[in-house]
C-alpha cells in the first residue's frame, strides 16, 4: 500500500485528507508541523509528502530544507497544499524539489487525491 505523510497543522483539513486518500487505498500518515514530520521520517518513509507551508514550530519551507539534507528522503515527490499565495515563496519551494504548489481553498477533495495518485506513481 502506498504511504503518504501529511504534514498539517489544520485537524479538520488533515482528517478531510485522510479519509479521503484512505478511499483510495492510500496509507496516511499525518505530522501536525515540520519538528514531528521529521520525527515521523526517521522511522518511516512515505511514497510521497504532502507539506503545509505555515505550522508551528518548523514550518514547511524549513522542513523541506531539511527533507533535501537528507540522502534517504530527498526523492519523495512532494506537494505544497498551503494559503500563501505568495510568488516568492512559491518559486523557493519549487527551487527545493517541490513537484506541485496548490493553494488549499483552489482545490476539491477528488483534486487532491488525483494529484496525490500523479506523484505516488512516478
Amino acid at each position: 500500500m502506498k504511504k503518504v505523510l501529511i504534514v498539517e497543522d489544520d485537524e479538520y483539513l488533515c482528517e478531510s485528507y485522510k479519509t479521503e486518500l484512505e478511499t483510495h487505498n492510500f496509507s496516511v500518515v499525518i505530522a501536525r508541523d515540520g519538528t514531528e514530520a521529521l520525527v515521523l521520517l526517521k522511522s518511516q518513509t512515505p511514497n510521497l509528502i504532502v507539506v503545509d507551508l505555515i505550522m508551528p514550530k518548523m514550518g514547511g519551507v524549513e522542513l523541506l530544507k531539511e527533507i533535501k539534507k537528507i540522502d534517504a528522503l530527498k526523492n519523495i515527490p512532494i506537494i505544497v497544499s498551503t494559503n500563501v499565495e505568495n510568488e516568492e515563496v512559491k518559486r523557493q519551494s519549487l527551487k527545493l524539489g517541490v513537484k506541485e504548489f496548490y493553494t488549499k481553498s483552489d482545490i476539491s477533495l477528488d483534486k487532491f487525491s488525483e494529484i496525490c495518485d500523479k506523484y505516488i506513481n512516478l
